[in-house]
């Protein structure tokens, strides 16, 4: 990773508790250094969500609900959710890197109350994967949200809720799996 001086400039206006704070941050998420860690937050265009996915596509309840995490790198989009009964990458699927092909703002209404929609997919010649999320125009921070993706011949569809979160929320495991295979890696 690029460490650029403007990183290096925050760092040394840090008082030494900060520091010291911030570095038991950077451990604890498995960065290797203050530098990374710092590098990482301080980038505005990386949004994290959280959620679950509690019903499939016909709005049968799961018997268990599946962790998800939906995370924007500038006009990228990867979703990655839990695999009942499997841990570490074994048990993380995730998506390709997914981009939004048709935003609506206010222009929408749906009853009562005007909507935030954004429709995302996998943006190639077949399109394979699409999940599209509904907030409250004024709080962009909370959807709900149909995931549907064709698998061989047949389509997977299911739905659950997302909340903005910030990266210090993200477990060590999860912000792993996404440094991994999107934020420093790209695609696998």
């Amino acid at each position: 990773m690029k460490i650029t001086q403007t990183t290096k400039e925050i760092i040394s206006k840090m008082s030494k508790a900060q520091k010291d704070y911030e570095t038991k941050q950077a451990i604890k998420k498995g960065f290797s250094n203050l530098e990374e860690w710092i590098e990482v937050k301080k980038n505005s265009q990386i949004e994290f969500y959280k959620g679950l996915i509690y019903t499939d596509g016909d709005l049968n309840p799961l018997e268990k609900s599946l962790s998800s995490y939906l995370v924007r790198k500038n006009d990228e989009y990867r979703f990655f959710w839990s695999i009942p009964d499997k841990y570490g990458e074994e048990g993380c699927f995730k998506t390709n890197i997914l981009k939004v092909w048709d935003e609506l703002n206010t222009s929408l209404q749906v009853k009562d109350t005007f909507v935030h929609q954004l429709n995302l997919n996998d943006y190639g010649k077949e399109q394979e994967t699409y999940l599209t999320a509904v907030a409250d125009v004024n709080n962009h921070n909370k959807y709900q949200f149909q995931y549907r993706q064709k698998f061989d011949d047949s389509w997977v569809s299911f739905m659950g809720s997302l909340e903005r979160i910030n990266m210090t929320d993200v477990p060590k495991g999860w912000l792993d799996m996404i440094n991994k295979y999107f934020l420093f890696n790209g695609v696998e």
